[in-house]
Order: structure tokens, then sequence, then C-alpha cells
């Protein structure tokens, strides 16, 4: 990717680690870059942080949260250019998203999980209510063999989870007092804070977005992240046609099998 900018790899390091701990375009402008360079390079680190995602693991006995939160579905963007794209509603005013409570297929299901450790993972599954088949390919390449998980009553997880051996599945009330999903709620507050920051997101970026906060997660934790995603960047290749699959109308990078960090 380096090849292709004349922004030298100490800017890309700065760059990434001002994106780490949440900065927005113009704070990370201050790297020396213009706003739409920032805005750039943002997409260019978050196409790397999706491709170098760990997948998500939990070991024999581990406790592992599963849940899914909605996020408003945006078709942000400029349609004039997108030849032959059918918008499927009327195009909404800024200020609201115009979604109905509750499921509706105007919000996108994130499938998140967490484990006792904190690794994290929030993949978007589909438009509108999760089934069995969105369960198992947001699921795929996770590494769930003899864990523990919890979850809410979703019907969908009960299938997939089997078929994944884990060790055993329990089903609570998604609230009240007997709810243990506490990990993955704190985790759904902290994805629509992160969010929020940005004042939307288009849907078509989210994956982006979600992956950013998965690293940022990690980066908390220490370690030298920035520097590794700068270096990645010298060693990136465009991700083949054939690593991506729809999943309800979005387009997901296929989770892969790789060490935590």
């Amino acid at each position: 990717m380096l090849g292709t900018t004349k922004l030298p790899a100490a800017t890309w390091a700065r760059y990434a680690e001002a994106m780490l701990a949440g900065a927005t375009l113009r704070d990370a402008a201050a790297c020396g870059v213009s706003l739409k360079t920032s805005f750039s390079m943002r997409h260019r680190l978050c196409e790397v942080m999706v491709s170098m995602l760990p997948a998500f693991e939990a070991g024999p006995g581990c406790p592992v949260e599963a849940d899914e939160t909605l996020v408003p579905d945006s078709l942000s963007g400029n349609h004039s250019r997108s030849a032959g794209f059918p918008c499927p509603r009327p195009a909404r005013r800024r200020g609201g998203d115009g979604a109905a409570a509750g499921v509706s297929s105007d919000k996108v299901s994130v499938l998140t999980m967490v484990n006792a450790r904190g690794d994290a993972m929030a993949v978007a599954a589909r438009r509108g209510k999760m089934g069995v088949a969105d369960a198992r390919r947001a699921m795929a390449g996770c590494a769930l063999e003899g864990a523990v998980v919890s979850t809410d009553r979703q019907r969908g997880y009960v299938r997939a989870l089997a078929e994944m051996g884990v060790a055993a599945h329990e089903r609570f009330a998604s609230s009240g007092p007997r709810a243990p999903l506490n990990r993955v709620n704190a985790l759904h507050s902290a994805l629509k804070a992160f969010l929020a920051r940005f004042r939307g997101v288009s849907t078509r970026r989210l994956p982006n977005y979600l992956a950013w906060l998965c690293w940022a997660r990690e980066a908390r934790w220490g370690g030298d992240i920035p520097d590794e995603l700068a270096r990645a960047l010298t060693a990136a290749v465009p991700v083949p046609p054939g690593d991506f699959h729809v999943i309800g109308g979005l387009t997901q990078p296929r989770p892969k099998r790789s060490q935590h960090l």
C-alpha cells in the first residue's frame, strides 16, 4: 500500500496511533495531512485492520457472552455516481434515523461476542432480524469448541453454536436480574458511543468501524499495535474478491484464523 503513497511510513504510524486513540478526522489531520487525505488514510488503515483482525477464540471451559445489537441502516453517499444503485427507500433528512423501534429492515444486526479474557468481536450480520444462517456465517472462523456460551433467547444461536462444538449453551432473558450478559452489554454501550462520535456511519463502511473498535480495545491493553499496523501497510496486498461474501446484503470479510496479539 505504501507503494502508492507519497507519505513516509512514520506519518502512517503516527496516524495509526491517533486513530487507535479515537481521534477525529480533524484531530488526526494534525499529523500534517489535509482533511481529504485524512479521510483516505482512515479507511486505508481500516482495510488493513479488517484483513489483520485475529479470529475470535475461546478455549475449552472459557466463558463467552454473545448477543446482537442494532444500529441504523445508513445509505449515505453520492448515489448519482453509483450506476445502477436502486435506493430501497426514500432518502432521509438529517436529524433522525427514520427507523421504527425494535428489529426492522431499517436496522443492521451486529453480532458481538466477548470472552472472559476481554477479547471481543463485532460483525455486521444482516439487515433486520438475524437467523440461523446469519449467525452461522457471522461466527464462521471463530474457535469456540469446548467453550461455555451465554446468549439471550434468540433462536438463531442454538443450531449454529451446536455445530461449532461448544460445551454448553446457556440461554437467558435479554434483561432482568438473571441476565448474565454484562460483558457483552458493556461492549454494546462502547460500540454505540464509538459510532456516535462520527455522527452517522454508512452501512457499507460499518465493517471498517467495527474492526477499528476491536483494534482500539487491543491497543488500550498495550503492545506496539500502531507500529504493527504501520508495518503491515508495507506488505498489505488488496484482499481478493474471493475472500468476501455477502451477508444479508452486507459485504463482509471472511474471518481469518490467527493468534491473538
